[in-house]
């Protein structure tokens, strides 16, 4: 893969993974062993790394507060679904047979030399890669519930820097790429090009190229997208997709379609994982009213995270001091008071990303006022004020958990905050004559 290798040859690429295999598979070396559900629980907990010597009380709290994360079974499998993807993908993308080898090479030729020559002609598909299979993992969480925390960890244990590895061949040793992880996010408007600035953009990144500039050119129509695509993950040797940020406004945008599809044909043409995180409403609204794309991106069902259902759920106050220990405990209030518990889910549902709102919102009032005041009445007050803009879906939500028969319009105005089984009724029914 000569031209894929030079295009890198500015940036940092690890050369721990330099070596030559003749009775592995090569890109399988560089995947970690898949883990057991506990192994994955310890995996995903918080860790922190920062070093924040020098810091002001203020920006303590407000970085302190976007790692908080508790990881739980439901999250922990996620990761172990994405690996163990991994590792089926790459087996039948082996470097050691000429069929796929062969596939390779012709995908860096097809995206390497059609486009950096400014072609005008693009070939508008791409043939399917030995024994390639869709592997899509669809995980639907409503908002405020740590997908984007979840989505850093899948990424961070998969590994996003390029490697170099050897294979060695009839011909000699040969050097190929491989790059464990890319994450992209839903474009605002919905729209496969902007995913797909948004995707070139991200192994610009990678590999410090310009992918994206070359793409944006009036030479390469929205038809050469998928070819483009698949060639690049395909000659990178790409270990997983990971597409975030999808919420019910820009998945039901008109032209979302095309994207959904466009992942669906990009998992079936190549055989990558394509890990999904949409808001149950996304899910409901969107993805579900179109057969072939769920089938190849649902291809291990669908797995739903919930809020934490009532203050007596045994990680909710797991939650509650994780956050107060990145907030409230930073402004000088030594200890979590047991009041908060209850408190702090009768304010936010069960939803963490709304408690840490709050909280830093409190904290840094505190940190403000020089003083350690913390009460229920100040929570109450200075915790709903923090969370005006999120009243009406607190408020809708608290009226839909009574149950009861509501409009689908009500439903999917707070789409991105409900349960699948919540959306049920949004879905279209046959009618009877």
């Amino acid at each position: 893969m000569k031209e894929i290798s030079q295009k890198i040859e500015n940036r940092d690429v690890s050369t721990s993974a330099l070596a030559t295999f003749d009775n592995e598979n090569p890109l399988l070396d560089n995947v970690r062993p898949i883990p057991t559900l506990q192994e994955a629980m310890r995996l995903t907990e918080q860790r922190d790394f920062t070093d924040d010597a020098g810091w002001s009380p203020q920006e303590r709290i407000t970085q302190g507060v976007a790692g908080a994360y508790v990881t739980d079974a439901g999250r922990a499998t996620v990761l172990v679904n994405a690996i163990v993807q991994i590792w089926s993908s790459l087996r039948d993308r082996d470097l050691r047979s000429a069929a796929y080898r062969n596939y390779a090479i012709v995908a860096n030729d097809l995206l390497h030399r059609r486009v950096s020559k400014g072609r005008k002609t693009f070939p508008s598909r791409f043939c399917i890669a030995p024994h390639a299979k869709p592997r899509g993992i669809m995980v639907a969480a409503p908002v405020n519930l740590g997908q984007r925390r979840l989505a850093d960890v899948v990424a961070s244990e998969v590994g996003c820097e390029p490697l170099v590895t050897r294979v060695r061949t009839p011909a000699g040793i040969s050097e190929y790429l491989q790059l464990g992880c890319v994450r992209v996010s839903w474009p605002i408007n919905g729209g496969l090009p902007g995913f797909a600035q948004g995707f070139f953009g991200a192994f610009d990144a990678a590999f410090n190229d310009e992918y994206a500039r070359i793409t944006h050119s009036p030479l390469f129509r929205e038809r050469d997208i998928i070819p483009a695509i698949c060639a690049l993950v395909v000659a990178s040797n790409l270990g997983l997709l990971i597409v975030d940020g999808i919420n019910v406004q820009s998945a039901t945008a008109s032209a979302a379609d095309n994207v959904w599809s466009a992942l669906a044909q990009i998992t079936r043409t190549t055989g990558v994982p394509i890990l999904c995180l949409p808001t149950p409403g996304a899910a409901a609204l969107s993805v579900a009213k179109l057969p072939d794309a769920v089938g190849a991106l649902t291809t291990t069902g669908i797995t739903e995270i919930h809020p934490y259902r009532s203050p007596r759920d045994p990680r909710w106050p797991a939650v509650c001091l994780s956050i107060f220990d990145r907030t409230v405990r930073l402004a000088g209030v030594a200890a979590m008071p047991a009041w908060l518990i209850d408190a702090a889910y009768d304010l936010t549902l069960g939803y963490p990303g709304l408690l840490a709102k709050a909280l830093t919102a409190i904290a840094l009032d505190l940190v403000a006022l020089n003083t350690n005041l913390f009460t229920p009445e100040v929570f109450i007050r200075q915790g709903t004020r923090a969370l005006m803009l999120d009243q009406p879906h607190l408020d809708a939500i608290r009226i839909i958990r009574q149950g009861g028969s509501y409009r689908p319009s009500s439903l999917i105005r707070h789409g991105d905050w409900l349960s699948l089984s919540q959306l049920a009724s949004t879905h279209l029914m046959p009618e009877l004559s």
